[in-house]
């Protein structure tokens, strides 16, 4: 499995998560991304360090870094580090204006749009084992796979066919691999462009969907 590493990352940084990614089974390598600061083949990473967060709120840096992220064909992950507690004890000390309602409402904003996984953790050991951990698993085809999910259960939310129409479709035709559109429409609920759909997926055609 390749991981990238963006050159521009903190030293510390690049080289710890080499070091964790290479015992999870990850073959690192740095270079300069042009988006997100860490990329497997089917996931991209962007890590915010808490202060980083706030000011790429105040600076729209967020929206124009999650807008190129969802460009992508990859899985959009944010990664904060730290704590708004951070924040607030440095707030009075370095005379900082923050809203914390405005840098949540950012956050859940960036995450809702592009469609991101959404982690926030504390700790920087914690982080890099749990989004390297993540990483692995999606690398490893088991992105919203449910442990010892029902094929038929799959099968019936991919075509987006009750679990009845399913059955009875198994029941009356013994497969699903030569069914025609006549077919489906036989089954109750199924019209036409139900089956159409239906067809679509089962022949791999995603281009009109």
């Amino acid at each position: 499995m390749k991981l990238l590493i963006d050159s521009r990352e903190p030293e510390k940084w690049k080289k710890r998560v080499a070091e964790i990614g290479k015992k999870l089974g990850f073959d690192a390598e740095v270079k300069a991304l042009p988006v997100g600061d860490y990329e497997t083949d089917k996931a991209i990473v962007e890590r915010k360090e808490i202060m980083d967060l706030i000011s790429s709120v105040y600076d729209k840096r967020l929206v124009q870094q999650f807008s190129r992220l969802s460009e992508t064909d990859k899985i959009p992950i944010l990664l904060v580090v730290g704590s708004m507690k951070e924040v607030y004890a440095l707030k009075n000390a370095l005379q900082l204006n923050v809203d914390s309602h405005l840098i949540y409402g950012a956050v859940s904003s960036a995450v809702v749009r592009s469609g991101a996984m959404l982690l926030w953790i504390q700790n920087e050991n914690d982080a890099m084992w749990t989004f390297l951990k993540i990483l692995k698993k999606i690398e490893e085809d088991k992105w919203r796979i449910p442990k010892g999910a029902n094929p038929e259960v799959m099968l019936s939310k991919a075509l987006k066919l009750k679990k009845e129409q399913l059955n009875e479709i198994f029941t009356r035709y013994g497969s699903i691999t030569h069914l025609t559109k006549k077919d489906l429409m036989k089954i109750r609920g199924i019209g036409e462009k139900k089956a159409d759909y239906c067809l679509k997926i089962l022949r791999g055609d995603f281009d009109d969907l």
